[in-house]
């Protein structure tokens, strides 16, 4: 039944997204420079709940008992399972809409179909770009990164 739901929730809501795995860090001791290896994944359905369901379903109830307010920010993300290759963790991190989007909270759906995942955008943070194919799929699933 819940794979019923799914797959009618990627057919309206779904979004193109590349989810990021942070490998390994290195440091140059001598320039100061970081270089971070992600292994990345292309997601081509993951669900995103629209803005107005997302808030009315999730916040509204939880800041009107706790306090607290909406942040526009934030957002919902459903990735079905057959989707990834391992569990997702906080240390990945989401691009989708030339914005990174921190893993706030991760819960697993029933029978583990699907991940629910709370992310919240970040700014000023310059995003890994993957190079891609014609067809959008990545041409490679390690990326390197330099940070100075």
């Amino acid at each position: 039944m819940l794979a019923d739901v799914l797959y009618r929730l990627k057919q309206r809501h779904s979004v193109a997204v590349w989810l990021f795995k942070p490998t390994t860090d290195t440091v140059n001791h001598q320039t100061g420079v970081i270089t971070k290896d992600y292994s990345v994944t292309y997601i081509r359905r993951a669900i995103l709940l629209p803005k107005k369901h997302f808030h009315s379903t999730f916040y509204l109830a939880m800041t009107h008992k706790h306090g607290g307010y909406i942040d526009t920010d934030s957002r919902l993300f459903l990735i079905d399972y057959n989707d990834v290759d391992e569990d997702i963790t906080l240390s990945h991190h989401i691009q989708y809409d030339n914005k990174r989007w921190e893993i706030e909270r991760i819960s697993k759906m029933e029978e583990d179909q699907a991940f629910m995942i709370h992310v919240t955008s970040v700014a000023n943070v310059p995003l890994v770009i993957a190079r891609t194919g014609e067809d959008g799929i990545p041409l490679s699933d390690t990326i390197v990164v330099t940070v100075a």
